[in-house]
């Protein structure tokens, strides 16, 4: 959403004046754009995971994962993913252009040419809950998403291909042993918006 368009969004719904003044009490108007990315950086870091099947597989307890589990977790490495996404956060610091959408990217910020389209590489925990893939949601599949992301790096020297079969264990290595939603915020019953909030469709995979 424009950050204009946000920002009359909010000052609109009167039940967001109140949070903003109590969160910032030090500002005459605190709905502004620093303090909407600080609210929302806030809530980020309290989306905590660190109990998912696969933290219990390295802390030495083997049967956390299956068969399919460990061998998606085997291709994981071998073809190169976590080159990008390194464990135990299955992230990084850097940034890479994957998909051409005429989005900057870290252009914007950086001023050069060299950086348009690249985006920091993002977590692959509870991605099971963040589909559709690639920041503007291109890629339906988590199976899709993996193997273009290994033809990608491929392409790129960093890794290999995956075929059909691979890239399924490779998504169900992603999908299961990654989830953990048992530290995640409480959902509240209404917002201040008004918006339906989404029922809760959790179950664990197995």
């Amino acid at each position: 959403m424009d950050l204009d368009d946000l920002l009359q969004r909010l000052h609109a719904a009167a039940g967001y004046a109140p949070l903003f003044r109590s969160a910032f009490p030090d500002v005459l108007d605190p709905i502004t754009e620093e303090n909407v990315a600080r609210a929302l950086a806030a809530f980020e870091r309290s989306l905590i995971t660190a109990r998912a099947p696969y933290d219990q597989y390295v802390a030495g307890d083997e049967g956390a994962l299956s068969e399919e589990q460990r061998a998606g977790m085997n291709l994981f490495a071998s073809a190169g993913c976590a080159n990008c996404h390194a464990p135990p956060l299955f992230e990084s610091s850097r940034y890479e252009k994957r998909v051409d959408s005429g989005d900057l990217g870290r252009e914007a910020v950086t001023k050069r040419a060299e950086d348009r389209g690249k985006l920091r590489v993002p977590t692959l925990r509870n991605l099971r809950e963040t589909g559709p893939y690639f920041h503007d949601g291109s890629t339906v599949t988590l199976e899709d998403a993996v193997l273009r992301e290994a033809a990608t790096s491929a392409l790129a020297g960093e890794g290999s291909e995956l075929d059909d079969e691979q890239a399924a264990l490779v998504a169900i290595f992603l999908r299961k042993s990654l989830m953990d939603r048992t530290q995640e915020p409480v959902r509240p019953k209404q917002v201040p918006s008004g918006l339906q909030v989404p029922k809760d469709g959790f179950r664990i995979p197995r």
